[in-house]
């Protein structure tokens, strides 16, 4: 092998350069290229149900002085254009509408209520500073939880009574609704606004998408409030950069919308959206494949969850993120 390392000799010149370099001492071959990494879809091969929970929508009605009677929670029920059945019960005031009970009684007062010091707070929740100082000086509140009665009614059908429900109690003490299975305090002129639009089921006022950015990467996670309501899994979707950030949020808006009538949830469940799927994995499985920086640890987080599924591709490889971005792009312009 030395005379070959030394010669011209038809056998030296047919060695490949890396043999003939290994041969004579030279560097050693590179190593082989790794594996291409496994498809998200291998994080799900066996789809695991989620419980599924009876739906309870809530509210909480925040004000200063006293409790209003069943007389003048039916009479602004009956104000805006609902049939409803207002009595006592050991559980506090019973209100019946169509399809849905609902329990209006004394509650605690939230310990999130907004800052009117705090700007970021203001801007979260569409208040203005005056309103909010005003709401953050309210000393008493109220509980509003309403289930479905009649089976035939679709859960869609509950979130309208409740409000209407909540809407009446907030008219009778001059008070403010909070969301607490979205985290959001309402503005009364936003409220009465929305609800003058659209009476009827309205998504963004039961689905909540909350953003959070990472200081370090400019990337931001994304995740629904809300969906607890109707016994049904939290979305998120992450990392996200700003240019996709409304568009991403929209999408989850819209995919919880559908998320609310599929009758089996599961984690590792696939919904097809038109010529789109998306796979819907465990969030911290997913995260588990990103770098730092990029999956929303430390992240502020409001209101209750029955689970939280990551939006992914079941075909991009594990931990590409580039992958990950296209297959986002895909879920906002189809």
């Amino acid at each position: 092998m030395r005379a070959l390392c030394l010669s011209t000799h038809p056998v030296a010149v047919a060695l490949s350069a890396s043999a003939l370099l290994a041969a004579c001492g030279g560097a050693p071959p590179p190593p082989p290229a790794p594996p291409p990494a496994a498809p998200y879809q291998a994080l799900a091969t066996t789809p695991t149900p989620i419980d599924d929970p009876a739906p309870v929508k809530r509210y909480v009605v925040l004000f200063d002085g006293e409790m209003p009677d069943e007389a003048t929670i039916e009479k602004n029920l009956s104000l805006g254009n609902y049939v409803a059945e207002v009595g006592s019960s050991p559980n506090g005031i019973e209100v019946a509408l169509p399809g849905v009970l609902c329990t209006i009684d004394a509650a605690e007062r939230p310990t999130d209520v907004p800052k009117h010091f705090l700007p970021a707070d203001l801007k979260e929740h569409g208040l203005s500073e005056d309103e909010a100082r005003a709401l953050g000086e309210t000393k008493k509140a109220a509980g509003i939880e309403c289930v479905i009665e009649d089976t035939d009614l679709p859960m869609r059908g509950m979130p309208p009574y409740a409000e209407a429900a909540a809407s009446s109690m907030a008219e009778s003490t001059g008070g403010w609704i909070h969301d607490p299975q979205t985290g959001h305090y309402w503005a009364k002129a936003t409220w009465k606004a929305s609800r003058e639009a659209n009476k009827a089921f309205a998504v963004d006022r039961q689905i909540r998408v909350l953003r959070d950015k990472d200081p370090d990467t400019g990337l931001y996670w994304l995740g629904t409030r809300g969906l607890v309501a109707f016994g049904r899994p939290d979305l998120e979707a992450f990392p996200v950069s700003e240019e996709r950030l409304d568009a991403v949020a929209l999408q989850l808006q819209a995919m919880g919308d559908v998320l609310i009538s599929e009758p089996e949830l599961a984690d590792g469940m696939t919904l097809s959206l038109g010529p789109v799927d998306a796979l819907l994995i465990n969030r911290d499985r997913f995260a588990g494949t990103l770098p730092a920086g990029t999956t929303g640890a430390g992240m502020k987080v409001e209101g209750p969850s029955t689970a939280r599924l990551a939006v992914v591709d079941p075909a991009a490889p594990q931990g590409d993120l580039e992958a990950h971005a296209a297959f986002l792009r895909r879920l906002t312009v189809r």
